[in-house]
């Protein structure tokens, strides 16, 4: 009849089953070998999967507890890392805005920074979801074009102090005004120069900037234009 247990080509089928804690498995085909990805459950009921990456073995979480969802990661993974794009790694944003401050280079002014980390803490504080402890939580792979479209318009709604002064009737009034392209365009470097760093960090945190691939980041001039005239004319 059957095969007996120790038979090698029945271990063989058990270890390429896609939901065994087999971490790492090389297909010999032509010469090239290729890494297999495998996927296993937690006891939170979350899929995560496993593999080798530079002599390690990683486990990453597929964010699903849905085993058809995670098959999809799983495959789309592999693929990913037998062509030779890297996997990125999650990172929570508010903990790398300290980290990024701390790799600018040497000379940064104080002034340099105090404005990256308020611009940088303004994106968490329109993207991310807030805490209890009032922070914000926004991880690496949530970031996309479509997020910029969204802060964009949100800092394009907001109000911005523009000094206070006194009415007819003597009364405060907070003087406001709406943010310009030119000051939003300004927004739009820093935070370009933090993604630009996440991209280069091993492995990195985004695949790409997402500034120029979303919709709204073409922003037009509308800086008022310096106007000259003759000292006739002025006379």
């Amino acid at each position: 009849g059957g095969q007996p247990d120790g038979n090698p080509a029945r271990i063989r089928r058990q270890a390429f089953q896609p939901n065994r804690r087999f971490t790492l498995v090389f297909h010999w085909l032509g010469g090239v070998s290729m890494v297999r990805v495998s996927k296993l459950r937690r006891k939170n009921g979350y899929w995560y999967l496993r593999f080798w990456m530079n002599g390690r073995s990683v486990d990453e979480s597929a964010r699903t507890q849905s085993e058809a969802v995670a098959e999809t990661a799983r495959i789309r993974r592999e693929m990913e890392i037998n062509a030779g794009i890297q996997p990125i790694q999650h990172g929570d944003a508010a903990e790398l805005i300290g980290r990024y401050l701390d790799s600018l280079p040497p000379g940064t002014s104080e002034s340099h920074k105090h404005e990256s980390r308020r611009i940088l803490n303004g994106f968490l504080r329109i993207c991310g979801r807030p805490r209890r402890d009032g922070s914000h939580n926004l991880q690496t792979h949530q970031i996309t074009p479509a997020m910029i479209d969204r802060f964009i318009a949100r800092r394009k709604a907001e109000r911005l102090h523009n000094g206070n002064s006194n009415d007819s009737r003597g009364r405060r009034v907070v003087r406001t005004r709406p943010i310009s392209n030119v000051s939003l365009r300004k927004e739009l470097r820093y935070l370009g120069a933090w993604f630009n760093w996440m991209c280069r960090q091993r492995p990195p945190l985004i695949r790409e900037n997402p500034i120029p691939l979303s919709n709204s980041s073409r922003l037009k001039n509308d800086a008022k234009p310096h106007f000259m005239i003759t000292e006739d004319e002025f006379r």
